[in-house]
């Protein structure tokens, strides 16, 4: 027999092992046979295009802004950016604007113009690139 149903979850969540550990409670055993994501974040099945179709579609992919407009921000200094950029980390108390609340949570890293530089990882105060996206 098959079954089909429909899970929410975290990151970090093993669909393929919860498959398993049903069967288990079952007294059947069982594994999947088909996986699909439906949404990764703000992100649906609505938003996507096939690769082979990129060439012949007019839907496009978001621009950065957009895909990113979920996130909360903290906008940096030209010199701060710069510190960054070398590999530095900055404490919260360097920062000038932000719309940021919370400690252990990712960030867009804007510069003074408000365009994006990075996502950044803010842990115990402290504010490091995890991806340099300057174009």
């Amino acid at each position: 027999p098959f079954a089909t149903f429909l899970v929410e979850c975290s990151t970090g969540t093993y669909v393929r092992s919860l498959c398993h550990d049903i069967g288990m409670k079952l007294g059947v055993g069982a594994h999947a046979t088909e996986l699909k994501r439906t949404r990764i974040g703000h992100f649906t099945l609505k938003n996507t295009v096939m690769i082979d179709e990129l060439p012949k579609t007019s839907k496009g992919i978001f621009n950065i802004d957009k895909a990113l407009s979920h996130m909360p921000y903290i906008v940096l200094s030209k010199e701060s950016i710069d510190s960054l950029r070398h590999g530095k980390t900055i404490h919260l108390n360097k920062i000038q604007q932000n719309q940021w609340e919370g400690i252990n949570s990712y960030v867009k890293i804007l510069d003074e113009r408000s365009e994006i530089f990075a996502i950044g990882y803010v842990k115990e105060e402290v504010l490091k690139v995890k991806r340099v996206l300057e174009f």
